[in-house]
């Protein structure tokens, strides 16, 4: 059986601060995930795991989410695409997607 890899998104130049994740935080989520990690969590979504798996990140980088395993979970190609385009409310119910609380300035 091969070794599991992490499918890479393309970075997106419009952002500057974003770069490619260090290889030891991706060798580290994937250690611990080892697979979607949708249905351990209890996402209600009644459709198997399908796909590569994706490093998704819980609070979303356009959101201040960090390159940190305590931010990182291990998504198939299916789930990945569900929490953030199909059922993103379940995804924020569950915890696979969290929001930050804005915090003041002043």
């Amino acid at each position: 059986m091969e070794p599991l890899t992490v499918k890479r998104s393309p970075i997106r130049p419009k952002s500057p601060r974003r770069g490619p994740m260090p290889q030891e935080v991706a060798e580290t989520v994937l250690a611990r995930d080892r697979w979607c990690v949708a249905h351990r969590m209890g996402y209600q979504w009644d459709v198997p795991c399908k796909g590569r798996p994706h490093i998704h990140h819980a609070v979303l980088r356009s959101q201040g989410g960090r390159d940190h395993p305590d931010d990182l979970l291990l998504l198939c190609d299916l789930h990945h695409h569900y929490a953030h385009n199909v059922d993103r409310a379940g995804a924020e119910e569950c915890g696979i997607i969290r929001r930050v609380a804005a915090t003041r300035t002043d």
